[in-house]
């Protein structure tokens, strides 16, 4: 849209508030100002006579848990799966899939290797950063299937080589995405599509925020409703004010969503909205309650903590950053790539299944999937194809050793970066502000340094139209 000259290169000051409190911008906007996303399950159709119209061709079902047993509800979940699957891995050209080890990317390796009994797995691996990777389970899981896998190692040095080409591409700045980008940009050498286990987190309660939302939800944490009340005064108060930054993230346990919402927090709604507008806000815009609600639906307050929670991981977070990100990193490299677990056949049965069999209901210290019951249907809908220890095995995601980086091989580009003079020059943030929060000493503060990086570089590469680096061969 950028290269067509018809758009106008400016930032929309709300997708950069979201994007500097989350992470990621709220859908409809983009980072543009002017471009707006399609919403969800809708068609726009353009009439010759220059009409526009949009309709919803499907809606998110309404949470109706059907009575049954886990086994019963294990049995349903599987029929969906093994459907899903099958459907996603039809094609005319050779489709590989992202294996990182988890419960997800295996469940749906061990249903799809049943239908392509030479399928081409990739893992990313960090030689330089010991721990940061699952490559060593993913590679014996794939071994044990039969299955053609491919292992690929990223250094620190050539991230730092191949981030302006990443911000390039990304279409909008994001903190996430370069996972994806980067293990796309190998697979696409091989295969023309790929399956990924994006979708299984969302619908059956595989994030901490899940445990986090519920427990401040059922009281379990009653000692911080008081605090959290008192926080939220100071700090509507006196928004502006060095008290009201120390007391945000607890002023945010004053409300389930704006809970949700602190899970994901960079610099958060409060300082987001200072460093871009300089200005004051509504307490809702201070912890971003009045972006989200519009996306969750008007009945949210009838869901459970559970059913809250996913409905936010699902209609935001899945949305607004994993898929989107996701599209615009893999298409980069020409890799078309399909989600068997974000299937309208997957959301309705995860609108009818009971929340004791997606999360347990003890709060145990680790992140063991069988300590804390954390998506208990779904590991046991895959049980014969998924490792015999996964249960044992603790949840870790899709990840990168980012803080590593940006304290080694990226601590120059981090410096240069978000030092005041390219801030000033820039114009999009205040730089007094942030040189307070993200002070010269630590301009390899995680994460808020590299989410300053990355919307630098997406600046320079996209709206300034400089030259990305050609980057290494990977």
């Amino acid at each position: 849209m950028l290269a067509s000259d018809l758009v106008e290169r400016r930032i929309d000051r709300d997708g950069l508030v979201d994007y500097l409190a989350i992470g990621f911008v709220l859908q409809p906007l983009t980072m543009i100002a002017g471009v707006r996303m399609l919403e969800p399950g809708s068609l726009l159709e353009l009439a010759p006579d220059g009409k526009v119209t949009v309709r919803t061709f499907w809606r998110m079902p309404p949470f109706e848990p059907v009575r049954e047993t886990l086994d019963q509800a294990a049995e349903r979940l599987r029929g969906v799966l093994e459907e899903s699957v099958a459907l996603h891995a039809m094609a005319d050209v050779p489709v590989g899939a992202f294996l990182s080890g988890g419960v997800d990317s295996s469940g749906m390796v061990g249903l799809m290797i049943k239908r392509n009994a030479r399928l081409k797995t990739y893992t990313l691996r960090f030689p330089d950063v010991p721990g940061a990777d699952e490559a060593a389970q993913a590679s014996a899981f794939a071994s044990a299937l039969g299955c053609e896998h491919t292992v690929v190692d990223v250094t620190s040095r050539e991230i730092r080589d191949l981030l302006p080409r990443f911000a390039s591409e990304i279409d909008q700045p994001s903190s996430d995405g370069l996972n994806t980008w980067l293990i796309s940009r190998a697979a696409a050498k091989d295969v023309k599509g790929v399956i990924s286990g994006l979708g299984g987190d969302e619908w059956f309660a595989g994030y901490p925020a899940t445990r986090v939302v519920q427990d401040f939800s059922a009281g379990l944490k009653r000692k911080y409703a008081v605090p959290a009340r008192i926080a939220a005064a100071i700090r509507n108060l006196a928004p502006r004010s060095a008290l009201a930054r120390r007391v945000d993230g607890l002023a945010t346990k004053a409300h389930p969503v704006a809970t949700w919402i602190d899970c994901h927090r960079i610099f958060g709604y409060l300082l987001a909205r200072q460093l871009v507008n300089g200005s004051g806000a509504t307490p809702d815009e201070h912890d971003g309650i009045q972006r989200v609600l519009p996306m969750i639906g008007a009945d949210w307050r009838r869901e459970s903590p559970i059913g809250l929670s996913s409905l936010l991981d699902v209609n935001v977070y899945m949305l607004c950053q994993l898929l989107r990100d996701s599209d615009a990193t893999s298409m980069a490299s020409s890799l078309e790539l399909r989600v068997p677990l974000v299937d309208t056949k997957v959301a309705e049965f995860a609108r009818s299944c009971p929340d004791d069999f997606k999360l347990g209901a003890p709060s145990i210290e680790g992140y063991e999937y069988g300590r804390t019951g954390s998506k208990q249907v779904l590991i046991h809908a895959l049980r014969d194809v998924l490792p015999r220890d996964i249960v044992q095995t603790p949840k870790r995601g899709f990840g990168l050793p980012s803080e590593y980086w940006t304290e080694h091989d990226l601590a120059p580009m981090i410096a240069e970066t978000c030092s005041r003079d390219t801030v000033v020059a820039r114009g999009l943030v205040d730089p007094d502000l942030l040189s307070r929060l993200v002070p010269a000493q630590r301009y390899w503060a995680w994460p808020q340094a590299w989410v300053i990086m990355i919307l630098e570089l997406w600046c320079r590469t996209v709206l300034d139209k400089q030259p990305a680096s050609a980057g290494s061969s990977l």
